[in-house]
């Protein structure tokens, strides 16, 4: 992977990590979406190939990441 790669996405993981953040500070659970356009597409059975949700494959990404520099 070039440096490039490298930088967006570790950058992109840093992006995730900050909206996951806010959405979970700012999100009441009683408070229902304003537009669940997109409620059929959280039925969907998971993909095979296991990284069907952008936060599992940066997950997987930091823990290689982690693994190859050694550092935690």
């Amino acid at each position: 992977m070039d440096s490039f790669s490298e930088a967006l996405l570790s950058e992109l993981q840093h992006t995730t990590e900050v909206l996951k953040r806010a959405n979970l500070a700012d999100r009441s659970p009683n408070v229902p979406d304003l537009e669940p356009c997109y409620q059929e597409q959280t039925r969907r059975p998971p993909s095979r190939h296991g990284l069907d949700s952008l936060e599992h494959m940066l997950d997987d990404y930091t823990e290689k990441r982690k693994e190859y520099t050694g550092k935690y």
